[in-house]
């Protein structure tokens, strides 16, 4: 994880190349999380450690630094960009929607694909998903049990984009 007020990382499956849960792998995936419940920050990495991912989650704890992250991913190329992002509709600062749209207007990160989480259920928030190109509407549920499969729909995520066709950038962010 790299908490991206302190940047501290704490990463998945060690990057040695061999075999995970993705395939072989030159570096690990980043998966932003743009979620202000530090219960749910929890669940998500344990969800991650349970798919031996090999990744470095970057926790934006409001909507402000998931704005942040997404604007010096864009603007440089030596910076981390999100292979993923778990976004939280309901943030402080900026809601999830602003996020979202943020994303898909950069010119790097406009195809990173996006799991909406949300703890309640109203049509609004499922309707804003797809407008903005979210490929996946997660509510979060009570369970423990259930909140865990989060990890599996990321794993199977980050699959498909790696063996779609469509190569995962190089450590600057750019596409080889």
């Amino acid at each position: 994880m790299v908490n991206i007020r302190k940047g501290k990382a704490e990463t998945g499956a060690p990057g040695t190349g061999k075999m995970t849960a993705m395939g072989t792998q030159d570096r690990p995936y980043h998966i932003l999380l743009a979620e202000d419940s530090a219960a749910d920050v929890g669940i998500v990495r344990i969800a991650l450690r349970d798919q031996n991912l090999h990744h470095i989650l970057h926790v934006a704890r409001d909507g402000e630094e998931a704005m942040a992250f997404i604007d010096k991913a864009d603007s440089d190329s030596t910076a981390p960009g999100p292979d993923l992002l778990l976004l939280d509709m309901h943030l402080p600062r900026y809601s999830g929607e602003q996020i979202l749209q943020r994303l898909r207007s950069t010119q790097r990160y406009a195809q990173t694909p996006v799991v909406v989480m949300t703890s309640s259920a109203p049509p609004q928030d499922q309707d804003r998903a797809p407008k903005n190109a979210a490929l996946f509407h997660f509510r979060k549920p009570s369970r423990l049990d259930e909140f865990i499969h989060l990890g599996v729909i990321v794993r199977d995520i980050l699959m498909r984009k790696t063996t779609a066709g469509h190569p995962r950038p190089a450590e600057g962010g750019e596409a080889p």
